[in-house]
């Protein structure tokens, strides 16, 4: 087995798409594309997050120790395209309101959770972050949410 086959097999599981934001060491914003977030716990209220050990948002969640965690509606694709990208200003179109541990939220998103970190665990080429939620802030439910399959948006 190669890692194209295991992404191969993967892509054909349906997920929903965030974004993850964070501060970095300067307090300034950092945020990406992520579809490795789900529930841990109802009690105490936790979720995780699977951040690539190269990603600079890890870099943020580790020295701020706090992150958001931003479920996109379908009408947010653009938001994701520009948040999976690399090297362009994420932020500067990006209309965000701030959440009580200063991380950004993004404005339209169907809800977002705001997390202070309680353990960060090694996954490969990954680093597993999970989170306690401080605040969840709803936007109306009557959006669909931004789905993502077999390398497509829906």
């Amino acid at each position: 087995m190669t890692s194209d086959n295991f992404r191969n097999a993967c892509r054909q599981w349906s997920t929903g798409v965030s974004i993850v934001t964070s501060l970095d060491g300067e307090g300034l914003d950092c945020g990406l594309t992520l579809n490795s977030v789900a529930s841990v716990s109802l009690d105490p209220q936790m979720m995780l997050i699977c951040l690539d050990n190269n990603a600079g948002t890890l870099l943020g969640v580790k020295s701020s120790g706090v992150f958001s965690i931003n479920i996109l509606a379908r009408d947010q694709q653009d938001l994701a395209e520009r948040f999976a990208q690399k090297d362009n200003d994420k932020f500067g179109a990006t209309k965000v309101g701030r959440g009580e541990t200063g991380v950004a939220l993004i404005s339209g998103a169907l809800v977002a959770f705001e997390c202070s970190v309680e353990g960060i665990y090694p996954g490969g080429d990954h680093q597993i972050i999970v989170g306690s939620v401080l605040n969840i802030h709803q936007s109306d439910f009557s959006a669909k949410p931004l789905m993502y399959i077999d390398g497509k948006y829906s």
